[in-house]
């Protein structure tokens, strides 16, 4: 390094090495590099915008994407620092090593009196007695004791008359800062191999473009697609079930890019196994690896234990990231929710539901009279084989959690078992996603299946919204009835009668023609068969939900926006009447379908307070379902796929030797610590220690590279060993001559 600079202009770029070489610019480029990538560990990296704008919103996400924030690793200017970071701590090793090695094989034996006396641990005593007269008889001695101690030793040419020892310890602790630096160079190369630049550099060089559009990946141009040599990548590979591929795509923020794998992989077979819970324990894939040359390899692939696929530098590694549907066959049923529908399904006398069946990811279903004004059109997106639902509350509609004293706690969220996650998606490309599950759980002793659906308004990683609807022997048919009875004014109006009749003798006979009128008015208003004016809570309920002209407002959320345009002295009077006529009403109503079923009424039942409890308050909720019909999945035929990530990262066979350097350069650091010790035995007049008047004297002085209780402290116990008085330098030996 000084024969570089040797020569150099002043000015020129003699200061610019030595600025790079200086420790302030290197703690300069960490502190920006630090700070970048704490940037970069908040904000999501090289995702689609769709990520961000989900966390932050249109106008910070594109304050960020203008700033480059959302690609912070992959910027020039990060590569560049990097680049700076590597040069930097290189000049610095270059400069310093050959120093730091010369001290490391230096002794320093004699050294000036007067720079000993000045360290903070020296020591000039009188030659102790019991120590040998001649000074070169207990240099040996005093040598033993230290190399007993640790200490490394060598006794060095007198000097007017005296003797030295110089000891050292701990020499090689200054070799950790070599090592620390070599460590921060290896690790930021492995960085840059494996980093962005590299797979930019290909993707200019071959000219290619991310991918926007949509569609199979055999079916991508050219244009998109590198080679099989991209010297490092990080790509995602999707394998269903008895399928094979070697395409892999390597998301990009602009789309993306098609990378060809030098082998095909076939996935034989997946295996998954879940805790209680719902989360999986444990996943593996069994694979078979074909090669150009006709060869194949069986491996399994799990969770932490990744697949090496050819040699060790240019290879590829696979690891099992997750797992997702590969286009299994659901069958399923459709049970309409629009009043228009059940009406005439009523009327014709035809089966309530319509039997469908598709295909996970595949083409898009169309539901005859469902689809409505917006076009809608069914896509079935992932089929999962075990979930958990999300708190099942107590049964209480709208209504009654407003209107009734709060109750305990909602008991535990029960196993759903395997569910079914769909889209309704518009004829603008607008969709919300729903889910259902294929089994019934059981709520407060009751069968209930659980319907789920997107809010708009809620978080996307928010759990789902569900509706829970009672089920008997009939399943969703039966309440599907009670649905459709309660939008017949022929069937209502058969209720009410039923209500009147129960209540003959609670209710006085003048009373009953206004008894009657209120149950009708209430019942009505549960049906959404009359009109109220919204407020605006619910008119952005019903806007988020999405609901139309043809799905009425009804309901507890109706009885409540009917409150409202009443006199506020009067309502809880007008409450108190609704719930009177109300509750018989709709219990008359549920059993009227009942019997038409032949089935017992709803009070012989064991459950039928909780029965009944969540068949009210899923007939008031239903109201608010975002959805032309209930999806209910019946049968599937499972085919499950594996998602690998698949990666060339020559880099890693330097980050891991730079790992592991790192550690012993620190190690070095803390724990070794460079001693040096000095001893001066000088002989007295008569060129002997001895015990004459003017006796000889002992200069012991000691240093470190750090100061601290440490080195205070192995200065107190080589000061007692070595100088404590009547001390025998050897002991176990006679000193007597």
């Amino acid at each position: 390094m000084r024969r570089m600079l040797q020569g150099a202009p002043a000015g020129g770029w003699r200061d610019g090495v030595a600025v790079l070489a200086s420790m302030r610019f290197a703690i300069g480029i960490l502190c920006v590099l630090a700070l970048a990538s704490a940037v970069g560990t908040v904000l999501p990296q090289n995702q689609p915008l769709s990520v961000p704008l989900g966390l932050y919103g249109p106008f910070w996400t594109g304050v960020f994407d203008a700033a480059g924030l959302f690609q912070i690793y992959s910027s020039p200017a990060y590569v560049a620092l990097m680049v700076f970071l590597v040069l930097s701590t290189s000049l610095c090793l270059l400069r310093h090593t050959p120093r730091l090695w010369r001290d490391v094989r230096r002794w320093r034996g004699q050294m000036q009196t007067g720079a000993l006396r000045a360290l903070p641990h020296h020591a000039d005593r009188p030659w102790p007695t019991g120590w040998p007269r001649d000074p070169a008889q207990a240099a040996p001695l005093l040598g033993e004791r230290l190399a007993d101690m640790g200490w490394r030793w060598r006794q060095q040419g007198d000097q007017e008359g005296g003797v030295w020892l110089s000891a050292r310890r701990g020499r090689y602790g200054r070799l950790g800062y070599v090592a620390a630096h070599g460590a921060v160079v290896l690790i930021a190369l492995g960085g840059l191999l494996d980093g962005d630049a590299l797979l930019r550099a290909r993707m200019a060089w071959l000219g290619v473009t991310p991918y926007t559009g949509r569609g199979l990946i055999a079916d991508v141009p050219a244009a998109h697609r590198l080679d099989a040599h991209t010297p490092a990548f990080r790509a995602s590979l999707f394998v269903p079930e008895g399928a094979r591929t070697g395409l892999a795509l390597i998301a990009r923020p602009e789309g993306a890019v098609v990378q060809p794998l030098p082998f095909e992989l076939e996935l034989r077979r997946f295996h998954a196994d879940f805790w209680p819970s719902g989360a999986p324990r444990r996943f593996a894939s069994d694979v078979l690896i074909h090669t150009p040359d006709g060869r194949r390899q069986s491996a399994t692939v799990a969770v932490n234990q990744p697949l090496q696929v050819g040699g060790a530098w240019g290879g590829i590694t696979l690891y099992q990231s997750s797992f997702e549907d590969g286009g299994s066959r659901v069958s399923l049923m459709a049970w309409p929710l629009i009043p228009a529908a059940l009406a005439q399904a009523g009327a014709s006398g035809s089966a309530l539901g319509l039997r469908l069946s598709g295909r996970v990811a595949g083409p898009a279903l169309t539901l005859p009279g469902l689809a409505g004004p917006t076009g809608l059109r069914l896509e079935l997106a992932d089929y999962r084989p075990l979930t958990v639902a999300p708190p099942a509350g107590d049964g209480r509609s709208v209504w009654q959690r407003l209107t009734a004293p709060a109750r305990d706690a909602a008991p535990a969220a029960p196993p759903l078992g395997p569910r079914l996650l769909y889209r309704w998606r518009d004829a603008a490309g607008q969709a919300r996603d729903f889910d259902s599950a294929f089994q019934p759980v059981t709520v407060d002793g009751v069968p209930v299946l659980a319907f789920g659906a997107r809010d708009p308004r809620d978080a996307p990683d928010a759990p789902l919204r569900v509706l829970r609807i009672p089920v008997d022997g009939d399943g969703v048919r039966g309440w599907l009835r009670v649905l459709q009875a309660l939008g017949d004014p022929r069937e209502r109006a058969r209720a009410v009668a039923r209500a009147v009749a129960r209540a003959a003798l609670a209710v006085p006979e003048r009373e009953r023609a206004v008894w009657r009128a209120s149950a009708d008015r209430a019942l009505a208003l549960f049906a959404g068969a009359l009109a109220v004016p919204l407020t605006p809570a619910l008119a952005a309920d019903r806007e988020a939900a999405g609901l139309g002209p043809d799905r009425p407002l009804g309901g507890d959320a109706a009885l409540l926006a009917f409150l409202q345009t009443t006199p506020l002295g009067q309502r809880p009077a007008l409450t108190a009447q609704l719930r009177q006529v109300l509750e018989p009403s709709l219990r008359a109503l549920v059993d009227q379908v009942r019997q038409a079923a032949g089935q017992p009424p709803l009070a012989d039942l064991p459950d039928a307070q909780a029965r009944w409890r969540l068949l009210r308050a899923s007939l008031s909720d239903q109201f608010f379902y975002p959805a032309p019909a209930l999806i209910q999945p019946l049968a599937v035929q499972p085919v499950m796929a594996s998602v690998f990530e698949v990666a060339r990262a020559p880099g890693r066979w330097l980050v891991y030797p730079g790992a592991l350097l790192l550690a012993l350069g620190v190690a070095a650091m803390l724990a070794v610590r460079d001693r040096r010790l000095w001893l001066l035995l000088q002989p007295g007049r008569d060129g002997t220690g001895g015990d004459a008047p003017d006796t000889g004297r002992v200069l012991l002085a000691m240093t470190g590279s750090r100061t601290g209780p440490a080195l205070e402290r192995e200065w107190q116990t080589l000061h007692q060993a070595l100088l404590a008085p009547n001390t025998d330098p050897a002991p176990g030996i006679s000193t007597n001559f």
